[in-house]
């Protein structure tokens, strides 16, 4: 009876091992073929859309950023202080640029962007 049960766990021992040398180069074999490059441009990952608006520097709003086009981030947004424009309000629909990110606020600045 004890070499029955010795013999199962070293079969299953065995399957186990197998079963891993197996999975674990098919598994990045399979991510290799199917994930598609992320090129983000830094511009996206910085700026963002007010969707509330900013009414003083200690009033909070959202802020949502795009990745990848499709991936889409909302976050609490706070006005960066000091700032060199004196800003202290923000609109809804509003560009803005993400200077920090601190306790999961945004701080953020107006931002426009330049056609060259």
């Amino acid at each position: 009876m004890i070499k029955l049960l010795i013999l199962g766990a070293g079969i299953l021992l065995v399957i186990v091992i197998l079963g891993t040398l197996i999975l674990i180069p098919g598994m990045a074999i399979f991510n290799k073929m199917t994930d598609k490059k992320y090129n983000a441009d830094e511009k996206d990952l910085l700026t963002g859309t007010l969707t509330t608006a900013i009414s003083s520097l200690s009033a909070t709003g959202e802020v949502m950023t795009t990745f990848a086009v499709e991936s889409r981030k909302s976050m609490p947004a706070r006005i960066f202080t000091p700032n060199q424009a004196g800003v202290e309000r923000l609109e809804k629909g509003a560009s803005v640029l993400i200077v920090e990110t601190k306790d999961g606020v945004a701080y953020v600045i107006p931002y426009q962007e330049l056609q060259f």
